[in-house]
């Protein structure tokens, strides 16, 4: 969602969000995961404890709640308990860069 409203934001075309979407599906060691209610409670602890945005914590709750690791350059993960935050740069295969 925080995606789709970023590209919206930009002006983007729907047929490239949803071309992107379907990218994302195809990445390796990418999942979708279904929000919930643990998560919902989880994400309004970490944005009470840790001083997160609504998504932040959305993304961070469900990270958690999956395996523990979050794919991003926020550095507003550092300090979160049990997360172990990686640098999308780092996942880049010789070929891709």
């Amino acid at each position: 969602m925080e995606y789709e409203l970023l590209l919206k934001s930009k002006k983007i075309k729907t047929s490239e969000l949803i071309r992107d979407i379907i990218h994302f599906k195809t990445l390796e060691n990418i999942k979708e995961i279904l929000l919930n209610s643990s998560i919902i409670i989880l994400a309004q602890k970490l944005r009470e404890n840790h001083n997160l945005t609504y998504f932040d914590s959305l993304h961070c709750a469900s990270a958690l709640h999956a395996d523990g690791i979050i794919i991003s350059t926020d550095k507003d993960f550092k300090n979160i308990k049990n997360l172990k935050l990686i640098a999308p740069n780092t996942l880049l295969s010789s070929k891709e860069e």
